[in-house]
């Protein structure tokens, strides 16, 4: 183990957040994080502080994937009422703060909420969801910095205003931070249009990546349901020198995505596109990804390593922490 501050806790019943088994097992901390599940004690060296946890059931902390603390609480009560229950991470929206402080004042509340013993990670709006004077500037991505986790989150019907401006405006913020853009693309004038002008444009350099997404149309206008003739278009357009990855939701997930394998194509499974494994059975992220796994090894491939898949995308590799036995 490395040198940082760690402790182990032994001899506890693990609970399985995904399959909801219960076992043995240990669990090494270092440097404030998790590096070690298992049954096995390597990573206890001479310096280890152990917590003995016998008769204890020891779970991940929850993680709140999606809170406005505004509402009916505020940062600080709203940790009062979900540390006690086991909530340990919560992803926050800024918008009510960051209109009402601005970017300084917000910073600076966000540094105190770091004292906490609970994580917050704040969403950078790119929009307020309501036009308004002054708008572009207050939520201009040029105030986004390269660490802070960005996304847009709306409720019944919401317009996307993604005119050429702002796409040209993303490109260029991307391009300046280093940023491989994924070009999520629900129909063809998605790749005919914009994707191509920015391309030639030079803002994506090859190989390009691009996320194809079916069977949306019911949620968003203009997207496309998967039939095989429509997913065989779709990657006929692409651009040359192009890796693709297919996304399906609900019940075209496994049909499109086993095609996608197919035709040379990576994909994309989980519970956020797809509840079910198959009809009226609830299904599992672990389930999902297995089964995935078992027909690409059927077809004769094997999945990619996190390293293999960035080389892939023509990605900087990233070397990963070495812990000494």
């Amino acid at each position: 183990m490395a040198s940082a501050p760690r402790s182990s806790s032994c001899a506890a019943v693990l609970y399985n957040v995904y399959s909801g088994e219960l076992h043995e097992g240990n669990v090494a901390v270092t440097g404030g994080r998790i590096a070690y599940v298992g049954e096995g004690k390597r990573a206890i060296g001479p310096e280890t502080r152990i917590v003995d946890a016998s008769g204890m059931i020891v779970a991940p902390g929850y993680i709140e994937a999606h809170f406005h603390p505004w509402v009916l609480y505020n940062p600080v009560s709203l940790v009062e009422g979900v540390l006690p229950l086991g909530t340990t991470t919560i992803v926050a929206d800024n918008l009510f703060f960051f209109m009402q402080m601005r970017l300084e004042r917000f910073a600076a509340m966000a540094d105190d909420l770091k004292e906490l013993p609970l994580l917050y990670l704040w969403m950078a709006r790119l929009t307020s969801q309501s036009k308004f004077p002054g708008e572009e500037d207050m939520f201009a991505l040029d105030k986004v910095e390269p660490q802070t986790q960005v996304a847009l989150f709306g409720s019944k019907e919401t317009l996307v205003n993604t005119t050429p401006t702002k796409c040209d405006m993303l490109a260029e913020r991307m391009r300046e931070k280093g940023i491989k853009p994924e070009w999520e693309v629900f129909d063809l004038p998605h790749i005919l249009q914009d994707m191509t002008r920015l391309r030639e444009a030079g803002y994506d350099q090859p190989p390009h990546y691009v996320n194809i997404v079916l069977n949306g149309h019911l949620g968003f206008q203009g997207a496309l349901p998967y039939t095989p003739k429509i997913l065989q278009m779709l990657v006929e357009m692409l651009p040359p020198v192009c890796v693709f990855n297919v996304s399906a939701i609900g019940t075209a997930q496994l049909p499109a995505t086993t095609h996608a394998l197919l035709l040379g194509g990576h994909v994309r499974v989980g519970l956020e596109d797809n509840l079910y494994y198959a009809k009226g059975k609830l299904a599992t992220n672990e389930q999902l990804v297995e089964r995935t796994v078992r027909i690409i090894r059927e077809l004769g491939h094997e999945p990619a390593t996190p390293s293999e898949a960035r080389e892939m995308l023509g990605l900087s590799p990233v070397e990963a922490p070495v812990f000494a036995e």
